[in-house]
């Protein structure tokens, strides 16, 4: 069995996410919103996908899946909710997901007391990312699979959130204390881009606000 068929048989069918599978369905055709690009001086260009949209030779865990992001939101708020769906219908374990929220990484500080997690990581693809620093001068570990605040964000976002992103300016956060998960697709390159991340958190914002209020 490939990954693909494993995820659609054990995830997307039984969270009722049908829209997502590695790889374009042909009924998502006319669905795909195109890709752009950003220039230097902040313009968008439409441009080409990239490969794998269209066909793989294999099922990359890493890269691939398509689809809405109602689909993919049915599948990351399973971490909000100790892995069940949105619908119901259980995916993972409960101590599963425990373990996935819990920091594996530990105390990485060098010898000199830097912290690699506060390194910035060079473009390799100028064309496709920018330089990167995920959240200079906050608290981080790693679960499995993404990244987990260990601070409060001042806009709300609480301390044992966990987030990651797509290169295409994708980006999702799961908050387990407060059970809220947001998202941005934005389909542009390159990744790390301020004009993405900033309505993202933005509109995060105002949801932490509202439930405030």
């Amino acid at each position: 069995m490939t990954l693909g068929a494993y995820c659609k048989k054990h995830v997307f069918e039984p969270l009722g996410a049908d829209d997502i599978e590695f790889g374009l369905l042909p009924q998502n055709k006319d669905r795909l919103v195109a890709m752009h690009q950003r220039g230097e001086d902040g313009t968008m260009t439409v441009r080409k996908h990239l490969d794998f949209t269209y066909k793989s030779s294999f099922d990359s865990a890493g890269a691939g899946c398509i689809g809405s992001i109602e689909s993919y939101l049915k599948c990351v708020s399973i971490l909000m909710n100790d892995g069940v769906g949105a619908n119901g219908t259980r995916i993972l374990k409960a101590e599963t997901v425990q373990q996935m929220l819990q920091d594996h990484l530990g105390d990485v500080r060098t010898f000199s007391g830097a912290d690699p997690m506060e390194r910035k990581i060079p473009a390799a693809n100028p064309e496709l990312t920018h330089p990167i620093e995920m959240m200079p001068g906050v608290k981080k570990g790693w679960g499995l699979s993404f990244q987990i605040l260990q601070d409060d964000l001042p806009h709300g976002r609480k301390a044992g959130s966990v987030w990651w992103a797509g290169l295409c300016n994708n980006y999702w956060q799961v908050d387990p204390t407060s059970g809220i998960a947001t998202m941005i697709l934005s389909q542009s390159f390159p990744f790390n881009d301020p004009k993405a991340i900033v309505p993202w958190i933005t509109a995060e914002a105002e949801v932490y606000k509202s439930l405030r209020g």
